[in-house]
Formats: C-alpha cells, structure tokens, sequence
C-alpha cells in the first residue's frame, strides 16, 4: 500500500511507514522525522528554549555527510540559523553509499549542545549498539556543521537487546536529552529498557491512529 497516510510539511507516512512502529521493525527516516516534527515539536514548540533548539531532518544530515561543495554545504545549512542555537539533536545512519539514500542498517544519535550562542560546541554521541565507537561519520558531519575539528565524547546510554530498536532508542535519547535541555533536568540515558522501547512504539501508533 503506498496511498499517503499522514502528511506535514515536511514529510508524509504511508501505510508501510507506519508498519514500522510496530516491535520488531526498523524505523526509517521518515519514522524518525514524524517524531520529531510531529510528537515533539507539538509537546515542547511552546517552550521558551524551543528557538534554541532544532531536530534535525535525519535527510538533511545524510546530504550534509556527503556534501564536498562548499557553496552547497552552505546552501543546506543555511536555513538552520545555527549562529542562533544551542541545542542540535542529529540522527545518524550507518549507510557510507551517497547513491542510496534509503540505505543503512543502524541508527545512532549525536547532539550538539552549549550554554551561551557565544560558547564552543560540546559534542556527544549516542550509540544503543553495544561496542560501537564514535564512527567517521560523526565528526564529519560535527565538522561541516561548525566549521571546526571537534572532540566529541562517547555519551553512557542504555544499549538494544536486538537489531530492530535502534531507531525508536534515539527517539528515545532524543526526548530525554531535549528535556534536559529545555527545564534543567539531569540527564540519564542509562533506564532506557526494552520494556520502555516497546511502549514507545505503541505510543506513536495511538498518536497516529487518533490523526
């Protein structure tokens, strides 16, 4: 079935879209931007810090990753108005082949934060897989983002007990590290259980459901 299901601005879902919430599924990078332009942006849009903030489209960072002219890096970065933030929250895919954007097997998370818009950039990254380091990909796009080489720290958090959940842990990590940013919270990224992943993914389909 390919009839569009949901659509925003931004994106749509079609029915085979929506299978993938379902457990035992891969999220692709649709799933992920329906969570965060939709689910996200609805609950926390009205948060003062919400302007300090962007979820970044997990397509515009694959062309970011791949993306060797300068004139068209700074074309795909422009909109972001990033001199104006301190939160930015980048889905990564695993897929190393620019001709295939629908490619890849994991998903990971790299966010980049600090205090004041006068501050350097801290970077950390987030990997559910166990025994994953901080892949090239990660400073390549850190790097094309602010210009500059980064050292970006390998951040403790809860780790998948299958191949399917990688997605649904960085929406996930995403909420959570959102929600440090934007009331003060401690962040823990650690309590994340398969349990939680599971009831996540029913969540969105009741959201999705109710549309």
């Amino acid at each position: 079935m390919t009839d569009s299901i949901v659509t925003w601005p931004n994106g749509r879902l079609i029915a085979d879209d929506i299978k993938l919430f379902e457990d035992g599924q891969w999220l692709n990078d649709m799933c992920i931007l329906y969570y965060f332009d939709i689910i996200l942006t609805n609950k926390y849009r009205n948060h003062p810090k919400w302007k300090d903030v962007i979820l970044m489209d997990p397509s515009l960072v694959f062309a970011i990753q791949f993306e060797d002219d300068p004139e068209d890096l700074d074309q795909l970065l422009d909109g972001l108005n990033l001199s104006q933030r301190r939160c930015l929250i980048i889905p990564l895919n695993d897929n190393s082949d620019p001709s295939v954007s629908c490619g890849g097997s994991h998903w990971s998370l790299l966010v980049l934060s600090r205090l004041t818009t006068l501050q350097p950039w801290r970077f950390v990254y987030y990997d559910s897989a166990m025994g994953k380091s901080v892949p090239l990909a990660a400073r390549g796009v850190s790097k094309k983002i602010t210009g500059n080489d980064c050292c970006i720290k390998d951040g403790e958090c809860s780790k998948q007990t299958n191949s399917s959940d990688c997605g649904v842990y960085v929406l996930a990590f995403a909420e959570r590290f959102l929600e440090a940013f934007l009331y003060g919270d401690n962040l823990c990224l650690n309590d994340i259980s398969p349990n939680y992943i599971s009831s996540l993914r029913k969540s969105i389909l009741m959201i999705v459901a109710d549309l």
